[in-house]
């Protein structure tokens, strides 16, 4: 995922900041702790996004804790804790940042394609883990993601063409809404699900753009 859904700052209340930093910060330490040296540094707005996303559909209400964040160690954050959302979350994009270096290994020439192969023996520690704590999940997302490429693939040669971009989009909203429904029970599931696919297509479509 691709950072591209931050909170519009001006229109939250400060409760309503520190409580998005709180689950920033939350993410952030599931990810290194639950997922292994390394995982928080693929991090993105999206995941917290997710996280927030599924807090919301499960009624879940994790604690707020002060720790020590691992970048700023002179400095105690509030951080949302014991909460499986947020740690499926940590799962689900450390687990995506894997499988996107396992794609740049075989797509990628040069600098790119180094960076890759010297990070894939951690990134396989994180997909590991992540389906330690949901098992199936890493094969979903596996299941996803080739319906994804596939349509990008079928549609290199069309230059970008309204069709083209509605399918790789459709296919990569199906991915965030996987994520943002499994687990979830009656009709917040169809709730979340839907959320999920509209983000995860306005995602593909900005991301094109840029």
């Amino acid at each position: 995922m691709f950072g591209y859904v931050q909170p519009y700052i001006p229109n939250l209340t400060v409760g309503d900041y520190e409580y998005y930093r709180a689950a920033y910060c939350g993410l952030c330490r599931s990810m290194g702790q639950g997922c292994g040296a390394g995982a928080n540094l693929t991090l993105s707005y999206d995941g917290v996004f997710l996280s927030l996303l599924r807090i919301l559909m499960t009624k879940d209400s994790p604690e707020c804790e002060r720790h020590r964040c691992p970048y700023s160690p002179l400095v105690r954050k509030n951080m949302l804790t014991e909460s499986p959302d947020i740690d499926f979350s940590a799962g689900a994009i450390s687990t995506l940042a894997a499988l996107k270096l396992e794609d740049d290994i075989i797509d990628e020439e040069g600098f790119k394609k180094l960076c890759a192969i010297l990070c894939r023996l951690p990134a396989k520690k994180w997909v590991k883990r992540a389906d330690e704590q949901d098992a199936g999940i890493v094969q979903s997302i596996r299941d996803k993601l080739a319906l994804f490429y596939t349509a990008e693939e079928s549609n290199s040669d069309r230059d970008f063409s309204d069709s083209g971009i509605d399918e790789c989009a459709e296919a990569f909203g199906e991915v965030v809404g996987m994520l943002a429904a499994r687990g979830i029970e009656f009709e917040n599931y169809a709730i979340a699900y839907s959320i999920g696919r509209h983000v995860g297509r306005w995602i593909y479509c900005i991301d094109a753009l840029d």
